[in-house]
């Protein structure tokens, strides 16, 4: 990755971090991977992949293994679904993030009840429903950026 590059993905991660704060449960950062594998970079998607993985995975309360079930399902879904559709198709995004709404849902409730947490959470649903409609709108905002991105970036 080049150093505008770097930077983009880097200014992502703080911004998306500093939202989850505020917006607890719910993954924004997510998007980024999708914009990365629809740029078709193996590598950078990787490296956002693992990065990701490791931010996740530090600042969850849960045992260690739920963000590489969260982003291996995400990964499933996606190649899964592109057979079918369009991959930088708004309504393949929308029921991509359907699906990780669902997902959300699941995941949690089985992570919670294997942990032995007790009562389960009484606002997982609302997290979900959240999940499945700021998914495809930080999608359409983080491929806007980076056409901007790129665009400012050659003509620099």
């Amino acid at each position: 990755m080049n150093g505008k590059n770097t930077a983009f993905w880097l200014l992502y991660l703080v911004a998306g971090v500093w939202v989850q704060r505020f917006v607890p449960g719910v993954d924004v950062l997510a998007p980024g991977i999708l914009v990365s594998l629809q740029e078709k970079r193996t590598a950078q998607t990787l490296w956002l992949l693992l990065i990701l993985i490791l931010i996740q995975e530090g600042s969850g309360s849960f045992a260690f293994g739920a963000a590489i079930l969260w982003y291996t399902g995400m990964l499933i879904i996606y190649f899964g679904g592109r057979w079918m559709f369009e991959a930088e198709n708004f309504l393949f995004v929308s029921l991509l993030g359907l699906c990780l709404g669902g997902a959300h849902l699941t995941l949690i409730n089985v992570m919670q009840t294997l942990q032995e947490l007790g009562e389960i959470r009484k606002n997982l649903p609302m997290e979900s429903l959240i999940q499945v409609f700021v998914f495809p709108l930080v999608w359409l905002l983080v491929r806007h950026l980076r056409k901007e991105w790129a665009l400012h970036a050659d003509t620099v």
